[in-house]
């Protein structure tokens, strides 16, 4: 009886051993963020969120109402990614602008013809993308156009 006790406890610590061990694995090894840009491609944006504002340009503008123009205007704007490095920008009614991208250092870089952006805390899973950037937008308020300079969050899905 006691044999049969002692057996049982080996095979359950074995058991829980493995399982630790499994969970371990999957702890230690995250995805791929490169593989999970590309897989999950295209990145529709899906809202921004403004952390602070820079310079306001005099237009007084609150946090609230840049995030609302931003909103508003991000509408359909997509990110794609193709597992060459390639990859490119879709902004409705304006058209695509093609880039390279890289990824290190939680930094996502796009180079294309126009620009080298950086946008940085860049994360990603299967289901969100979010980093952050400093962004100069124009917003017009009683007819006058303001360039501000914010910094915030924006997510894709």
């Amino acid at each position: 009886m006691k044999t049969k006790a002692i057996i049982s406890m080996v095979v359950c610590a074995l058991m829980l051993t493995s399982c630790s061990k499994v969970v371990e694995k999957l702890i230690d090894e995250p995805e791929d963020v490169e593989n999970i840009l590309v897989e999950e491609s295209p990145w529709t944006f899906s809202r921004y969120e403004n952390t602070v504002i820079e310079d306001n340009d005099g237009s007084g503008l609150s946090g609230q109402e840049i995030e609302n123009d931003i909103n508003q205007y991000f509408i359909d704007i997509s990110f794609t990614f193709n597992s060459d490095g390639t990859g490119f920008i879709d902004i409705p009614e304006q058209g695509r602008e093609d880039w390279v991208w890289t990824l290190s250092n939680n930094r996502l870089t796009t180079i294309s013809n126009t620009q080298t952006d950086e946008y940085t805390f860049f994360s990603a899973d299967r289901n969100e993308m979010t980093f952050e950037s400093r962004t100069s937008t124009l917003h017009t308020r009683d007819s006058i156009e303001y360039v501000v300079t914010h910094v915030g969050k924006y997510f894709f899905n």
